[in-house]
């Protein structure tokens, strides 16, 4: 009788410990916000570790920039967003926490000018979208997927692990557009009239469009090196691993 009753008691001592084991506390989320007056052709350079970035154009002269940090208490007092002003350069870093940080997040919302110049997007593990924007981007990404909305001007686009979707409603003469996604598909969408060369590539996969003749459509194309219309604007498309697709904005 008395062995049982140890055994008994151990039961609950057992999972008491098992639970303060596995117990991890519970996710915080806070909000940072900031606004700036901008000068005209400003420049803006991002870093982010971890976390999504969503760009918004809009009319106004100015930026606002919402931030939702996401992570325990400890984790997210060690956070430093920093936002830099020098001339017309805008800085906006983000610092994380040494040691674990595979459940800290800190997304980001930026509304600009449409017309605003994005120097450099640097984001290790997180997704880019943006809409209405119409000057310059140029974005490197490790690992997330890439969706570019209403968007007419010049770009450079990298997503090593992720797909990248783009909608790109006018060809201007002088754009120069490069879409780069080494393990992940690429859809671009064009006017039913573009007016660009393009040329694409992929290792692994294969390139249909809606802008070539019906017999093309039947190969199985890797390569693809076109001109429509007058051929101003030049585009870009490569892949090592994944498809592409070229199609006509409905």
């Amino acid at each position: 009788m008395k062995k049982t009753f140890a055994f008994i008691l151990l039961i609950p001592l057992a999972l008491l410990f098992t639970n303060c084991q596995t117990f991890s506390p519970i996710p915080q989320v806070r909000e940072f916000h900031k606004e700036m007056d901008l000068e005209k052709n400003s420049i803006i350079h991002f870093e982010n570790l971890q976390g999504d970035l969503e760009i918004i154009g809009w009319k106004k002269n100015k930026i606002e920039i919402n931030v939702e940090k996401t992570g325990t208490d400890s984790q997210l007092r060690q956070i430093d967003i920093e936002v830099k002003k020098e001339e017309k350069n805008i800085y906006i870093r983000t610092y994380f926490p040494r040691g674990d940080i595979r459940r800290v997040f800190v997304d980001y919302e930026l509304h600009v000018p449409e017309n605003i110049l994005f120097e450099e997007i640097k984001i290790e593990k997180g997704s880019l979208s943006s809409i209405q924007i119409y000057g310059e981007l140029n974005a490197s990404i490790q690992e997330g997927n890439v969706e570019i909305e209403d968007f007419s001007g010049s770009c450079n686009v990298r997503t090593e692990e992720g797909y990248i979707i783009a909608r790109i409603f006018e060809n201007r003469t002088g754009d120069d557009l490069s879409f780069y996604a080494y393990n992940g598909d690429i859809q671009l969408y064009l006017p039913s009239k573009p007016n660009a060369q393009i040329k694409a590539e992929t290792r692994q996969g294969d390139i249909s469009s809606d802008f070539i003749p019906d017999e093309k459509k039947k190969e199985s194309l890797k390569t693809l090196d076109e001109i429509f219309g007058k051929g101003e604007a030049k585009i870009n498309l490569k892949t090592w691993s994944g498809k592409i697709k070229i199609k006509k904005i409905q």
